[in-house]
């Protein structure tokens, strides 16, 4: 998905899926007139864990609950490619992700200090 930056004028971002060790891995990427490439600004992670409950009362997995996954590391990530990327005039990236229907968002700071 590509976005154009409300931010700077002729700026675009998009997230992109990698394939690594058989799970797919977001990554946010950034292109800004006057670079010489785009700019990987790293894997997505989502800092906020408790941000929706995955398993029952019972102890089993709700349904339609099965878009993120714990890494060894135990961070949490998207398992699927997304829907969707915006940036906002401040300079946050959303992105959009399903299984629940969720709403990532980087926060300009992070991405300012992810591509300098």
């Amino acid at each position: 998905m590509l976005l154009n930056s409300g931010v700077l004028p002729g700026a675009a971002s998009c997230a992109i899926t990698e394939r690594v060790d058989g799970i797919n891995l977001l990554h946010l990427v950034r292109y800004r007139p006057g670079d010489m490439a785009p700019v990987d600004l790293g894997a997505v992670t989502v800092c906020n864990l408790k941000f929706a409950e995955f398993t029952g009362k019972d102890g089993k997995p709700l349904p339609f609950h099965g878009g993120f996954t714990k890494l060894k590391n135990g961070k949490m990530i998207t398992r699927y490619v997304i829907l969707g990327v915006c940036e906002t005039k401040d300079g946050n990236v959303n992105i959009l992700a399903l299984h629940p229907y969720s709403v990532l968002q980087v926060r300009a700071a992070d991405i300012s200090a992810a591509g300098s």
